[in-house]
């Protein structure tokens, strides 16, 4: 029994909570690098709209933009993502019977915060 318990927390750690928390960290990171490139995009679409640049340049920019807005959201949904898998191996690692007991018999998890 005891062999079969550390195969799961084993799967849960490198299948689940280490690629999450990777994700995770991955693409805030990449979410900060889009922020900054919008922040200097936003920059230059105020500038051309305030000096009273053509029609052309105002599309162009604000083309570019919105890649950089779509860049940003997506960067945040796969970071929520990556954190979700990490937290549902989190959550495996919980519930998951303590190695020595039963759990039928005893009713406690790894993370019952009512045992003693």
């Amino acid at each position: 029994m005891g062999g079969i318990m550390r195969l799961r927390r084993t799967v849960l750690w490198f299948l689940l909570i280490l690629p999450g928390l990777a994700g995770t960290v991955l693409f805030v990171w990449l979410c900060w690098l889009d922020w900054q490139i919008l922040k200097v995009e936003m920059a230059t679409f105020t500038e051309l709209a305030q000096r009273g640049a053509e029609l052309r340049e105002l599309v162009a920019a604000e083309g570019f933009q919105n890649v950089h807005r779509i860049n940003v959201f997506c960067d945040l949904v796969c970071g929520l993502l990556s954190y979700l898998l990490c937290a549902l191996g989190v959550h495996g690692l919980c519930v998951m019977p303590r190695a020595g007991g039963d759990v039928t018999a005893a009713g406690q998890h790894a993370c019952d915060l009512n045992s003693t």
